[in-house]
């Protein structure tokens, strides 16, 4: 769709040696973000995996990101960081930052995001 981005099939392996229920998180991103799995035991509602992964068990989960229409002036018009949450603990376990940059857009000081 148009203005809509899908970071797609993010594979989430567990690598260490005991079963874990996990669940996703997000910051950053627009409010109405939207995530998708196709595993059996995912909940919408709770964004978590309703089973142990076993060890080296993956799970994918997708991310559909509305981008701001009009698009912000600047090269980076939206961010933000995906989390892998330990059910049990509540511990963030994984983090993986997103950044949606404006290809050809002016790089400067004035610019928030600039390198």
């Amino acid at each position: 769709q148009p203005g809509v981005i899908q970071i797609a099939s993010h594979s989430v392996t567990n690598v260490g040696e005991v079963p874990r229920r996990i669940r996703f998180e997000s910051q950053g991103f627009p409010a109405d973000t939207e995530w998708e799995c196709r595993d059996l035991s995912w909940n919408h509602e709770t964004l978590e995996i309703e089973r142990d992964l076993a060890p080296r068990e993956s799970v994918g989960v997708d991310l559909l990101v509305r981008l701001p229409d009009p698009l912000p002036a600047r090269s980076v018009p939206v961010s933000g960081t995906i989390y892998v949450v330990d059910v049990k603990s509540g511990e963030r376990i994984s983090a993986l930052p997103v950044r949606f940059e404006q290809s050809g857009f002016p790089q400067d000081g004035g610019d928030c995001c600039a390198p």
